[in-house]
């Protein structure tokens, strides 16, 4: 592995030990770092503030960044700060807007962290917010479906993304069969700057995750860093029921594999009868773990968002969509291509 990638690794955590320090201390002294690569990879994984912080406050002596590209990483967190602040103003206000008309919302994803697992909203950087809305569409008002999806600004590229009643991103446009109903029942009430919004009990947000983490082909440090400090900040997580919920929305294995890349990778706080409890059977972990072991741990630098590769119907393939693929079931993989190719077809 790179010293680049290494130092990333060491960087992306709230929780910056002493053993974390040493190990990137070492890294730096023994070896010429390439901090331009690792400024540009931690931009392109989402994890620039957090590495920031680690390396130019918590490190306890100067890593002897060059000045120029200091001031870059400088300048970037302050503008991501004052960024996310804004943020969070137009989040709270849409939230008054739909409390005001009595309908309930829930913040899924990255606002939904930045409330129960990172200590600073910046330390990650999504580039919008997702909130569901509790109704369908077909039981709202043509006009009321309209002020929702009017609500919130167009500030600096940020957007909110409404879904209605589910959430594209975590049914994977259809592919899992999501329950819904169940992650609106068992969902947690919360204030958010004052406005009162639902949040997935614990249990659904770190399964959430871990689809989001296949959605981004499982190597984007966001992803892992968002699933490894649920682990370790929400300690009051019941594992038995995140089991039988990851079994029950068929996403067992996705969440299998999911888990098993970020204990490799940043670590995470996950009991070990749960990886056996998913019930994942024992060719598929073969499977899974031989490609991990094999050739599927890249240069993070190598790992583009937007992902490079050939276009086929619309959908870019290259060798970091074989994993994800390995984690469907037989029927997922036909929603998935199905999903796929009349996306594109409504395209042209």
């Amino acid at each position: 592995m790179e010293p680049e990638d290494q130092i990333l690794l060491l960087c992306t955590r709230q929780d910056f030990q002493d053993q974390h320090k040493g190990e990137v201390g070492d890294l730096i002294r023994k070896c010429s770092i390439r901090w331009n690569l690792v400024f540009s990879t931690a931009v392109k994984h989402g994890v620039l503030p957090l590495v920031y912080v680690n390396l130019f406050q918590r490190l306890g002596f100067d890593p002897d960044v060059p000045p120029r590209i200091a001031r870059v990483f400088t300048n970037y967190v302050s503008r991501y700060a004052l960024f996310e602040e804004k943020k969070a103003e137009v989040i709270s206000n849409t939230l008054r807007f739909l409390n005001s008309r009595s309908i309930r919302a829930m913040l899924v994803k990255g606002a939904a962290l930045n409330l129960l697992v990172y200590e600073c909203p910046w330390y990650t950087n999504p580039k919008d917010a997702d909130l569901i809305v509790y109704n369908r569409r077909d039981q709202l008002a043509e006009e009321e479906i309209y002020a929702i999806l009017n609500q919130g600004d167009d500030l600096m590229g940020f957007q909110i993304e409404y879904d209605f009643f589910e959430h594209h991103d975590i049914n994977m446009n259809g592919v899992l069969p999501v329950d819904f109903e169940r992650i609106w029942r068992d969902a947690l009430k919360m204030l958010y700057r004052g406005q009162e919004v639902h949040v997935m009990s614990h249990e659904d947000m770190l399964i959430s995750l871990c689809i989001n983490s296949c959605r981004k082909r499982y190597f984007r440090l966001k992803s892992l860093c968002d699933i490894a400090e649920t682990t370790y900040k929400l300690p009051d997580l019941k594992w038995d029921e995140f089991v039988i919920k990851a079994r029950d929305y068929d996403c067992h294995i996705i969440v299998y594999a999911a888990l098993i890349i970020t204990k490799l990778t940043l670590g995470c706080k996950v009991p070990e009868f749960v990886l056996e409890d998913l019930g994942v059977n024992m060719a598929r972990r073969t499977v899974i773990n031989h490609a991990l072991s094999s050739f599927f741990f890249p240069r993070l630098s190598f790992v583009e968002f937007p992902f490079p590769g050939k276009k086929v119907f619309g959908r870019q393939i290259n060798l970091f969509l074989i994993l994800p693929y390995l984690t469907y079931r037989g029927y997922q993989v036909n929603r998935k291509i199905k999903y796929v190719i009349e996306t594109r077809g409504s395209e042209n």
